[in-house]
């Protein structure tokens, strides 16, 4: 045998070693590739909970001026009854942002509970607007508000989750 020659016992050992090595590689690439598949899914997820928190959020902005004239007119009480022949003709209240003609939110009024025992009835001006994304395909959010009328169509108080704007302002 000549001096550098690979003895018979050693024949093949660095094709064993490159197979293990590239064996490595690529269950380390496959868990790669599945973490970053994993942060898409979860970024898209928080994109559309996002955007269906937004839809939700613009039902209640368009909702304040209509229950705000129900409450001036004597509606409040129509609506929270348990019959559908005296609601005004746009409740629920529902809206299209995207301009495609179907309803992306739907927002519906519920008694606050004042402690009257009647759900059905409103004694002290103050309502629940829960309002509900709708879009086709978008990922269920529902935001519920208080709403406290004070004698005019405009004349109302909301309590948001942070109060007005993100002030903290719980009316």
């Amino acid at each position: 045998m000549a001096r550098g020659a690979p003895k018979q016992s050693e024949r093949g050992a660095a094709l064993v070693v490159v197979a293990i090595l590239l064996v490595a590689l690529l269950g380390l690439g496959a868990v790669f590739l599945r973490l970053q598949t994993a942060d898409t899914r979860s970024t898209g997820i928080v994109r559309d909970r996002r955007e269906a928190l937004f839809c939700a959020e613009a039902g209640l902005a368009h909702a304040r001026r209509v229950v705000g004239l129900w409450g001036a007119t004597g509606l409040w009480d129509n609506v929270l009854s348990e019959t559908t022949d005296d609601d005004p003709p746009n409740y629920p209240i529902e809206g299209d942002l995207d301009g495609d003609g179907l309803a992306d939110y739907r927002v519906v009024v519920a008694d606050n509970g004042e402690g009257d025992g009647d759900p059905t009835r409103d004694t002290d001006l103050r309502l629940f607007l829960v309002s509900s994304c709708i879009r086709p395909r978008a990922t269920p959010e529902t935001v519920k508000e208080l709403v406290v009328f004070e004698g005019s169509p405009n004349a109302y108080r909301w309590q948001g989750s942070a109060g007005a704007w993100g002030t903290n302002n719980r009316n």
